[in-house]
Protein backbone atom coordinates (compact mmCIF):
# COMPACT_ATOMS: atom_id res chain seq x y z
CA UNK A 1 0.00 0.00 0.00
CA UNK A 2 1.23 3.49 -0.80
CA UNK A 3 0.40 7.01 0.31
CA UNK A 4 1.45 10.06 -1.65
CA UNK A 5 0.59 13.37 -0.05
CA UNK A 6 1.63 16.22 -2.29
CA UNK A 7 1.45 19.97 -2.38
CA UNK A 8 3.42 21.24 -5.38
CA UNK A 9 1.60 21.63 -8.68
CA UNK A 10 4.68 20.85 -10.81
CA UNK A 11 6.63 18.22 -8.90
CA UNK A 12 3.49 16.71 -7.45
CA UNK A 13 2.31 15.70 -10.90
CA UNK A 14 5.19 13.21 -11.14
CA UNK A 15 4.29 11.74 -7.75
CA UNK A 16 0.56 11.72 -8.47
CA UNK A 17 0.97 10.16 -11.90
CA UNK A 18 3.25 7.44 -10.52
CA UNK A 19 0.71 6.59 -7.83
CA UNK A 20 -2.21 6.69 -10.28
CA UNK A 21 -0.37 4.36 -12.63
CA UNK A 22 0.38 2.02 -9.71
CA UNK A 23 -3.26 1.62 -8.70
CA UNK A 24 -4.53 1.44 -12.27
CA UNK A 25 -2.01 -1.15 -13.51
CA UNK A 26 -2.25 -3.30 -10.38
CA UNK A 27 -6.05 -3.13 -10.01
CA UNK A 28 -5.87 -1.38 -6.64
CA UNK A 29 -8.66 0.66 -5.05
CA UNK A 30 -7.84 4.34 -4.64
CA UNK A 31 -9.36 6.87 -2.27
CA UNK A 32 -11.05 9.37 -4.57
CA UNK A 33 -13.71 11.97 -3.79
CA UNK A 34 -17.01 12.20 -5.64
CA UNK A 35 -16.40 15.93 -6.15
CA UNK A 36 -13.23 18.00 -6.28
CA UNK A 37 -11.29 15.28 -8.11
CA UNK A 38 -7.90 15.86 -6.45
CA UNK A 39 -8.82 16.90 -2.90
CA UNK A 40 -10.35 15.07 0.07
CA UNK A 41 -11.11 17.27 3.07
CA UNK A 42 -11.04 21.00 3.65
CA UNK A 43 -11.03 22.51 6.16
CA UNK A 44 -11.38 19.29 8.17
CA UNK A 45 -8.68 16.64 8.44
CA UNK A 46 -8.90 13.48 6.38
CA UNK A 47 -11.34 10.87 7.65
CA UNK A 48 -13.18 7.97 6.04
CA UNK A 49 -16.48 9.83 6.50
CA UNK A 50 -15.34 12.14 3.68
CA UNK A 51 -15.49 9.29 1.16
CA UNK A 52 -18.10 6.96 2.66
CA UNK A 53 -20.75 8.06 0.13
CA UNK A 54 -18.70 6.92 -2.86
CA UNK A 55 -20.09 3.83 -4.61
CA UNK A 56 -16.74 2.05 -4.17
CA UNK A 57 -16.36 2.73 -0.43
CA UNK A 58 -17.14 -0.85 0.64
CA UNK A 59 -14.35 -2.25 -1.56
CA UNK A 60 -11.64 -1.04 0.82
CA UNK A 61 -8.68 1.09 -0.16
CA UNK A 62 -5.10 0.42 -1.17
CA UNK A 63 -3.80 3.88 -2.08
CA UNK A 64 -4.38 7.60 -1.56
CA UNK A 65 -2.78 10.02 -4.01
CA UNK A 66 -4.82 13.21 -3.63
CA UNK A 67 -4.52 16.45 -1.70
CA UNK A 68 -5.75 16.08 1.87
CA UNK A 69 -5.38 17.60 5.31
CA UNK A 70 -3.15 14.96 6.87
CA UNK A 71 -4.47 12.69 9.60
CA UNK A 72 -1.99 9.83 10.00
CA UNK A 73 -4.17 7.51 12.04
CA UNK A 74 -7.20 7.97 9.76
CA UNK A 75 -5.15 7.37 6.60
CA UNK A 76 -3.59 4.26 8.13
CA UNK A 77 -7.07 3.01 9.10
CA UNK A 78 -8.40 3.77 5.61
CA UNK A 79 -5.63 1.64 4.12
CA UNK A 80 -6.56 -1.30 6.30
CA UNK A 81 -4.13 -0.73 9.15
CA UNK A 82 -0.97 -2.78 8.88
CA UNK A 83 2.22 -1.05 7.86
CA UNK A 84 1.63 1.02 4.68
CA UNK A 85 4.48 2.90 3.02
CA UNK A 86 4.19 6.68 3.20
CA UNK A 87 5.67 8.97 0.55
CA UNK A 88 5.35 12.74 0.87
CA UNK A 89 6.60 15.92 -0.76
CA UNK A 90 7.29 19.05 1.25
CA UNK A 91 7.50 22.38 -0.52
CA UNK A 92 10.05 25.07 0.13
CA UNK A 93 8.16 27.42 2.53
CA UNK A 94 8.57 30.66 0.56
CA UNK A 95 7.44 29.11 -2.72
CA UNK A 96 4.53 27.50 -0.92
CA UNK A 97 3.43 30.83 0.58
CA UNK A 98 3.71 32.59 -2.79
CA UNK A 99 1.64 29.88 -4.44
CA UNK A 100 -1.06 30.05 -1.75
CA UNK A 101 -1.00 33.87 -1.86
CA UNK A 102 -1.99 33.81 -5.52
CA UNK A 103 -4.23 30.73 -5.46
CA UNK A 104 -6.37 31.93 -2.55
CA UNK A 105 -6.21 35.58 -3.71
CA UNK A 106 -4.82 36.82 -0.39
CA UNK A 107 -4.06 40.11 -2.13
CA UNK A 108 -7.80 40.83 -2.02
CA UNK A 109 -7.70 40.55 1.77
CA UNK A 110 -4.32 42.15 2.38
CA UNK A 111 -4.38 44.91 -0.19
CA UNK A 112 -1.86 45.51 -2.91
CA UNK A 113 1.46 44.43 -1.37
CA UNK A 114 4.42 43.16 -3.31
CA UNK A 115 6.22 39.99 -2.32
CA UNK A 116 10.02 40.08 -2.69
Amino acid sequence: MYVCQYADFVDSEVCKNAMNKEWYVNDLNAILPLKRWNYVGSPELFSLKLVEETPWHNLGYDIIAVHTRWNHSAVKEALGGGDPAFVTMIREPTQHFESLYGYFKFYKLLGNITLP
